[in-house]
C-alpha cells in the first residue's frame, strides 16, 4: 500500500464522495487529455472500491448490533439477603438456585 493509498483509507466517505464528485466534474470538461482522464478514471474506481470496503465494515457492525442477545438469568429460589449481604434462607441453610437461559431480539 503506497502513501496515496493509506491517506485515503483515513478519510471519511463523505470526504470520499467528494473526491468522487470532482473527479467526474473533471472528467466532463471537454478540454481534458485523454491520460488525465483515464488517471481519474482509474482513482475514481480505487476510491469507489474503498468506499465499498467502508460500507461493507458498517454494514457488518449493524448486523452484529441486531443480532440476538443472550440472557441469562440467575434466580434465588426463598432466599434473602442478610447482614453480611449474601444470601442464605430465612432458616440459615443454603438456598436454591435455576438457571435460565433465553435468547431474545434487539428492540433498538
Amino acid at each position: 500500500m503506497d502513501k496515496d493509498e493509506k491517506i485515503q483509507e483515513d478519510k471519511t466517505l463523505e470526504e470520499l464522495f467528494a473526491q468522487l464528485e470532482d473527479a467526474i466534474r473533471k472528467m466532463e470538461k471537454e478540454d481534458i487529455s485523454l491520460e488525465d482522464s483515464f488517471s481519474l478514471y482509474h482513482k475514481g474506481m480505487d476510491m469507489l472500491k474503498l468506499c465499498n470496503e467502508k460500507i461493507d465494515k458498517v454494514e457488518k457492525k449493524m448486523l452484529v448490533l441486531d443480532e440476538p442477545v443472550q440472557i441469562e438469568t440467575l434466580k434465588l429460589v426463598d432466599c434473602v439477603r442478610n447482614d453480611s449481604n449474601t444470601f442464605k434462607k430465612e432458616n440459615g441453610s443454603n438456598c436454591k438456585y435455576t438457571f435460565s437461559s433465553s435468547r431474545t431480539e434487539n428492540s433498538e
